[in-house]
């Protein structure tokens, strides 16, 4: 925790995403974690409510 592993797994991700020309990158995050919802958000995620789950954030990546 705090080493920057999880930048570099989601840097990861992305780059993967777009080499496959994939449209978009998605995900559930609970909406305890901060850390994680900030993360996205500085990548570049829209993060939106989960229908049905308060507890529960939906984040997705358009992919260009």
């Amino acid at each position: 925790k705090g080493q920057g592993l999880g930048w570099r797994l989601m840097q990861h991700l992305i780059d993967y995403a777009r080499a496959e020309k994939l449209g978009e990158l998605y995900g559930s995050v609970l909406a305890e974690n901060t850390t994680m919802l900030k993360m996205a958000r500085e990548l570049g995620f829209r993060i939106e409510p989960e229908p049905g789950d308060a507890t529960v954030r939906h984040v997705v990546l358009e992919i260009q």
